[in-house]
């Protein structure tokens, strides 16, 4: 059978009986995967009118800071499906109660429907899970007229984040003044993110919050004996946060004590006595610029540290662009054109560490393929035999860089004046109509914040669906020492 324009097909088997089972399987194509389901046929007498449940408006995001939010759902009923199955007039659509729940399974009310088949629902956040991506699920059970339905909404928690601390320290600011923070919201203990220490708007001290706890030194240069005002303030990794208002800490600044000087200069004294006594020039040592840590880039990237008089080969580290960390297991490959299409020169993985080492030879018009298994494809010609650096960004983030690049191109009511985000072209395509596009940006949206790991087959399925979209590729050419071009966007 063939679905009609509605995605519907009808199937008319005379011999219909209580044992019947029917599966109807989807094999899927280019754009759809596959699925089936199976059902038992209810006899007419029993059949009951086909119910529609949708939130209106679809909640994207929920303030926990509010008491409350209001959540709103319609009941509607097939109309052709009420006509065929009732001809004496439309079943009732006032009283049918409807539950909201969330990903949890937790009842977050239960309201019957007025006279439009409208409910509303008023529900406290104090029942909801804290910050984070959640669902509500608003469910109809149905009754002796009309069949249950069901409808999941993908939102968005977030709370502001509070600080708390000793409002007074002191210490020495040369050797570094310690300061303990606690991060919070009404709902428990924050973790991700970093509180920084700013001192006349300067930056004196950062740390990494974990568990709701953030250890910041203060460094500066300052007088002995100074009362100063220090702020923290707290800057969020995931939206699930908000920045909320700054802490104010006097912090003593205290000069060594004179033990410690007196410690000091001796240890000044016997080091100088040492020098002018055993005095012999140190050996000159080089230092090798490609053993020293990258700094993040942001963006998928290949550098040239170095080319060795001698070097055979390549060989360097691969690292994660946005946080700096080196990728084990990450595939390099080099390609030669060739008649029958690509070949296959060299192929290694990068061990713990992230390091890499080919030994091989090559034309000069191969490229050197490198992707990880949660990191997105980055090709580039191949340089000359030097000491590499290589930066991946992860698949989840290439789906976000191909969404924001898709609705800069589109422009209004796709584009922002922020960047666009996958949940303001989902609710921009929604209330367009653009049913293509809001299942692409839901997708986008689900692989980008969600759980699950984003594989490439994963990647390579939902960039299969962007509309007008190609195969997922990120490529940017070199400049004649190997180093990826500034300004250059890769290809949409």
């Amino acid at each position: 059978m063939v679905t009609d324009e509605r995605g519907a097909f009808c199937f008319i088997y005379p011999q219909a009986g209580s044992t019947l089972a029917l599966t109807a399987k989807f094999v899927g194509n280019n754009t759809y995967e596959g699925t089936e389901a199976t059902a038992k046929p209810t006899p007419e007498s029993e059949q009951r009118t086909e119910t529609i449940l949708r939130f209106e408006p679809v909640p994207a995001t929920i303030d926990l800071d509010r008491e409350s939010v209001t959540v709103t759902a319609t009941v509607r009923i097939d109309r052709d499906d009420a006509l065929r199955q009732i001809p004496a007039g439309a079943p009732r659509r006032d009283g049918l109660e409807v539950e909201l729940t969330d990903e949890r399974g937790a009842s977050l009310g239960k309201a019957p429907t007025g006279g439009d088949g409208r409910v509303r629902f008023e529900v406290s956040t104090k029942l909801l899970a804290g910050p984070g991506n959640g669902e509500l699920i608003a469910s109809f059970a149905g009754d002796k007229q009309l069949g249950a339905s069901k409808t999941t909404a993908f939102v968005t928690r977030s709370a502001t984040v509070h600080l708390s601390a000793a409002t007074d320290v002191k210490g020495d600011p040369e050797t570094g003044i310690p300061i303990d923070v606690e991060i919070t919201t009404p709902f428990g203990a924050v973790d991700g993110g970093v509180v920084e220490a700013t001192l006349a708007g300067g930056g004196i001290g950062a740390g990494q919050v974990t568990d709701g706890k953030a250890h910041v030194v203060l460094t500066f240069a300052g007088e002995s004996a100074a009362r100063l005002p220090v702020r923290l303030s707290y800057a969020p990794s995931a939206p699930f946060f908000r920045r909320g208002e700054a802490l104010d800490v006097t912090v003593v600044a205290e000069g060594p004590s004179l033990l410690r000087q007196l410690l000091l200069a001796a240890a000044v004294l016997a080091l100088t006595a040492w020098i002018v006594i055993k005095w012999r020039r140190a050996p000159k040592t080089e230092q090798n610029e490609s053993l020293l840590p990258p700094p993040p880039s942001g963006r998928p990237e290949m550098v040239v540290l170095e080319r060795p008089s001698g070097l055979r080969g390549w060989r360097g580290m691969v690292h994660d662009a946005h946080d700096g960390h080196p990728i084990a297991g990450a595939e390099l490959r080099i390609i030669a054109p060739s008649l029958a299409g690509t070949n296959v020169v060299a192929d290694v993985v990068t061990d713990a560490e992230g390091n890499f080492s080919i030994e091989a030879t090559a034309p000069r018009e191969c490229r050197l393929v490198v992707e990880g298994a949660l990191h997105a494809i980055y090709e580039q010609p191949l340089p000359p035999p030097s000491v590499l650096r290589i930066a991946l960004v992860t698949r989840r983030r290439a789906l976000l860089d191909r969404l924001v690049r898709w609705a800069r191109t589109k422009g209004s009511p796709f584009d922002s004046h922020r960047e666009p985000t996958p949940g303001h072209v989902r609710r921009a395509a929604a209330r367009a109509g653009a049913d293509g596009v809001e299942a692409w940006a839901r997708r986008v949206e689900h692989a980008a914040f969600g759980a699950a790991e984003v594989t490439r087959q994963v990647e390579a399925d939902i960039a299969g669906t962007e509309p007008g979209g190609r195969a997922p590729m990120v490529s940017r050419e070199n400049d004649q020492d190997g180093n990826a071009s500034a300004g250059r966007d890769p290809p949409a």
